[in-house]
């Protein structure tokens, strides 16, 4: 039933007719013309929409319509007109390839709209939507029956078609609904838009910052990036995960932006994905970078382009489904913060990582005297349990049954406060357990060894008989001043298995 015709060569809209003018149509003659060449008639609805009608049979393949979708097309026609657009409902392309069932145009835009309270076959939204696009229309769908997944590819939004007006809704059977005029108002003349696919820019945020090494004091640079860059709509709010970064995100270039030279940390990936990062000059684990502490700065990579995904589109909003396109409607609206880049220069973060080193030092410290006192307390009870066990042995009273029983449970005890005081100071939790390894560079030398000796023993202490594997000796002996003192820190039975060489009378370096 179409809603527009042709009369003595101008174009008459059935529903924009006033009811007298549309009265005097009644036949008259020469007939109204419809679009596709036949006469036609002026009719009115039962439920009082105008319409033309063929007045014979017509070869034409005319999709049939119903009262209720002749009713949603002159709303549209009516909503439209009524902001200054031109809108016409049955309008076909050359040669008949698509009717659009309302195409409003005004200054080039031309904008379709489709009602279809039937079912279509499976793409059947699609492949005509992509007709439209071909040729430069925007169309948008007012449908009664559209699966979820329909509504999430083109622009369509559902119709409740009730006695008392015309409303649109996110689903079928939805109770929040808004009138059919303000949707072809946020259309037609405001901001709300259908984009199609089309490549957009892509970007990426990196965050770096500098480490200086408790092991060894050398800077170096960890960081942490986006795994994938992110699409974004130059319209709105819309992001899409973009390709992945190359080379883990790495600054390469904007550390040279910043003039740091300092290495990048070396990297694996860990677990769950996570980068775990060491320092390039020593096996020291580095920490993580935090945004609470203010430990690193942040850049922005631009990727090359890529496509982004079709959507709504409207400034200020992520329109992602229908109920979103609804609360656009009511008014709501999103601000997000542009994407700068950190100011910061070299200077501020090196003295970050200065002050993050003098943290981490202070509070290694504080531990290791922790560690020393607690170490010192067990061995103090191991001395006292063995000068106890020497005294009740040498007491003549302490003899018979129950007197041995008392000697046995000191002597345990005495092993027990004995075992746990090596296993304080040695760092183990077991007998059976390595001694922890050397955290520092390997020596190549005996003189660093013996320095790297003094470092570890300082903190596991002095009490540890295997030290021999973790640093084996070396030839020829070191017996420089610094060497030498060190070397008298330590007990005889220690001397002997640490610097076998030096206590054999061997060949000596001066250091």
């Amino acid at each position: 039933m179409p809603l527009t015709a042709t009369v003595n060569g101008e174009e008459v809209v059935a529903t924009r007719t006033p009811a007298d003018a549309w009265a005097a149509f009644r036949g008259r003659r020469p007939w109204p013309v419809l679009s596709c060449g036949a006469d036609a008639y002026a009719k009115t609805s039962h439920l009082g929409t105008q319409f033309f009608a063929h007045a014979a049979d017509c070869d034409t393949d005319h999709k049939g319509e119903s009262a209720e979708h002749l009713r949603v097309k002159a709303a549209i026609i009516a909503a439209a007109t009524a902001l200054g657009w031109t809108a016409r409902a049955e309008v076909p392309a050359d040669g008949r390839r698509w009717i659009a069932d309302v195409l409003a145009e005004r200054d080039g835009r031309r904008v379709a709209f489709e009602v279809q309270l039937s079912g279509q076959v499976e793409g059947g939204y699609q492949h005509r939507q992509q007709r439209y696009a071909a040729e430069g229309i925007e169309c948008y769908w007012l449908t009664r029956r559209a699966r979820p997944a329909e509504l999430r590819s083109v622009p369509a939004v559902h119709l409740r078609i009730a006695d008392d007006g015309i409303t649109i809704a996110d689903r079928q059977r939805s109770t929040d609904r808004r009138p059919l005029e303000q949707f072809i108002a946020a259309v037609l003349t405001g901001d709300l838009r259908w984009v199609p696919e089309a490549d957009a820019r892509q970007d990426a945020t990196v965050r770096w910052g500098m480490h200086r090494c408790t092991g060894c004091d050398q800077y170096s640079v960890t960081w942490d990036a986006d795994e994938r860059g992110a699409l974004r709509c130059d319209r709105c709010l819309i992001t899409s995960d973009g390709r992945t970064l190359p080379g883990v995100g790495e600054p390469r270039r904007f550390k040279a932006a910043r003039g740091v030279a300092a290495p990048s940390a070396s990297y694996r990936t860990g677990r769950y994905g996570e980068l775990e990062f060491r320092c390039p000059n020593c096996p020291t684990v580095l920490p993580t970078l935090t945004a609470a502490g203010n430990d690193y700065v942040h850049d922005v990579a631009t990727l090359e382009p890529a496509p982004l995904h079709a959507h709504w589109c409207a400034p200020a909003a992520a329109l992602t489904t229908p109920a979103d396109v609804l609360r656009y409607l009511d008014g709501e609206r999103h601000h997000a913060e542009p994407l700068t880049a950190d100011p910061r220069t070299v200077d501020e973060l090196t003295a970050s990582a200065d002050r993050r080193y003098s943290a981490v030092k202070a509070a290694a410290a504080v531990r290791e005297a922790q560690e020393f006192a607690r170490a010192q307390s067990a061995r103090w009870i191991a001395d006292r349990m063995a000068e106890a066990v020497v005294a009740a042995e040498a007491n003549p009273s302490r003899r018979g049954d129950v007197s041995a029983t008392f000697l046995d449970d000191v002597r345990a005890r005495a092993e027990e406060e004995a075992l746990q005081a090596y296993l304080v100071t040695s760092g183990k939790t077991s007998p059976d357990d390595p001694i922890p390894p050397w955290w520092g560079p390997v020596p190549r030398d005996a003189h660093q060894r013996t320095a790297a000796l003094d470092e570890y023993t300082r903190k596991h202490l002095r009490v540890v008989d295997d030290l021999v594997t973790v640093f084996p000796p070396m030839t020829p002996e070191c017996i420089c001043h610094a060497c030498r003192t060190i070397h008298h820190e330590f007990d005889r039975h220690q001397r002997q298995l640490l610097w076998p060489e030096r206590n054999r009378g061997r060949i000596l370096s001066p250091g």
